[in-house]
């Protein structure tokens, strides 16, 4: 299985925010792998077309050397959450797209 999340799109926002991003091809050894291996084998099997897949948020600077500021990683959820949201409704991201062109 591989992740149907709109990662490029998530990606572009991200960098445009001023926001580091890097992809990995690897969700981790254990629970995170596990997470997004269940939700990549309940979209394909009980929900074709259910977008599915992981995101690794960094710990907080007082947790480890290469933390980020809570405040910077809600935006970032933030958004990802949206990317996620125009993937799901095309509409809403046409609607969006023309009123920014008028």
């Amino acid at each position: 299985y591989f992740s149907t999340l709109p990662y490029e799109a998530m990606r572009q926002r991200l960098e445009e925010g001023g926001i580091p991003v890097r992809y990995s091809y690897h969700a981790g050894l254990y629970l995170c792998n596990y997470i997004l291996y269940y939700a990549l084998h309940l979209a394909a099997t009980s929900n074709p077309g259910m977008l599915a897949g992981f995101v690794h948020v960094p710990m907080l600077p007082e947790e480890g050397i290469k933390g980020m500021p809570l405040e910077t990683t809600a935006r970032a959820l933030f958004f990802c959450t949206e990317e996620i949201a125009k993937a799901v409704n095309p509409a809403e991201r046409e609607s969006k797209k023309n009123k920014a062109e008028n």
